[in-house]
């Protein structure tokens, strides 16, 4: 099969390539972590990118999760460029690529 898309290798390359390793860090903590939008996007393109967007949620109360989340976002030497609040529901960090900033969390 021609041009398929094998979704467990490109997500090591993007890991590994765009310092989003990171995401082991949450995973092994009980959270599930979305990445989206247009960074997304370039990643799988190939494409530089100047920031990106996470969902980090698990059940915790919101101020809690939010605690959890950013100190997992510190462990991991990420920046936290924004952060948007959705009502008690899940919370939107943006952050900064930090190719070479952040340390190795698998």
């Amino acid at each position: 099969m021609k041009n398929h898309f094998n979704a467990e290798k490109a997500l090591k390359e993007l890991r590994e390539k765009y310092n989003i390793d990171f995401v082991g860090l949450f995973i092994k903590n009980g959270f599930t972590v979305y990445l989206f939008g247009g960074s997304l996007r370039d990643m799988v393109l190939g494409k530089d990118w100047k920031d990106a967007d996470i969902r980090a949620w698990m059940p915790l109360p919101p101020k809690e999760r939010d605690k959890k989340a950013e100190e997992l976002l510190k462990t991991a030497g990420i920046e936290i460029k924004s952060k948007v609040i959705f009502n008690d529901t899940f919370t939107i960090y943006r952050f900064l690529p930090g190719r070479k900033q952040s340390k190795r969390c698998d």
